[in-house]
């Protein structure tokens, strides 16, 4: 098995782990204005 399969996997991982971070405090934020 290679590792760079793993490296690109763990990239995506992280990017999208970072997407839903950004979405959860853009939704609190909505929230706290309501």
């Amino acid at each position: 098995m290679s590792n760079s399969n793993t490296t690109q996997e763990t990239l995506e991982i992280m990017k999208e782990s970072e997407k839903k971070l950004v979405e959860e405090s853009v939704n609190k934020k909505k929230k706290k204005k309501k």
